[in-house]
């Protein structure tokens, strides 16, 4: 790791061995010194941290090169963070309690079903966004980026849903319509950029 200067060779006369004070001429003895200046390599330094130590990663898709298995590796924490997600309550379901293994491995196949739509929309909703440079304005306290969002959260973005209402309204003979209170300005822009199945799905008013 370090590098060697080119030597300097210096020579002084000192005194015969056993003699003291300043050398005569011809008793001199000539001493040569040798000085070298060590700097650190930096490209050495790299190359000696190559034999340090490997990461292994191994995979059953023989399809994959090594620069994909890296990536698919180092993403594994989007997965996890969703599985954290499922498991801290933010779902806000109702506690349930399983004995057959049977009911438990379906009850995992359906988290595991919302987990994906959930990831879904949201990586949707952020593509959209992201395609046309736009924000969403998901709270109104905090730091400017945190207030107007490019990659808002579905959980946040649940939250500006929380307030609307429904009414329900019988007309002359007995068919029924369901109206919506109207949409705040972002719930709107949410749903645009969500697309239009979306925006038709929130309709202020529906026959039954």
């Amino acid at each position: 790791m370090l590098e060697a200067s080119e030597p300097k060779v210096s020579a002084r006369a000192v005194n015969a061995p056993g003699r003291k004070g300043r050398p005569k001429a011809g008793e001199e003895t000539t001493v040569y010194t040798v000085s070298l200046v060590f700097e650190k390599s930096t490209a050495a330094f790299g190359e000696a941290c190559k034999g340090l130590g490997k990461f292994m990663l191994a995979t059953n898709d023989l399809t994959l090169g090594d620069e994909q298995i890296l990536q698919s590796y180092k993403e594994q924490q989007t997965v996890e963070r969703g599985f954290r997600f499922l498991k801290n309550g933010q779902l806000r379901l109702t506690p349930v309690y399983l004995k057959a293994p049977s009911r438990i491995q379906a009850l995992s196949f359906v988290m595991c079903l919302s987990l994906m739509v959930y990831a879904s929309i949201e990586n949707q909703l952020r593509m959209s966004l992201a395609r046309d440079d736009e924000t969403i304005r998901i709270q109104d306290n905090g730091p400017a980026e945190y207030k107007n969002n490019a990659k808002p959260t579905l959980m946040k973005v649940f939250a500006l849903f929380e307030n609307l209402g429904t009414t329900l309204v019988t007309m002359p003979g007995g068919e029924q319509m369901l109206i919506r209170s109207s949409l705040p300005p972002e719930v709107r822009k949410v749903l645009h950029y969500l697309g239009s199945p979306y925006e038709r799905a929130f309709d202020r008013s529906v026959y039954r």
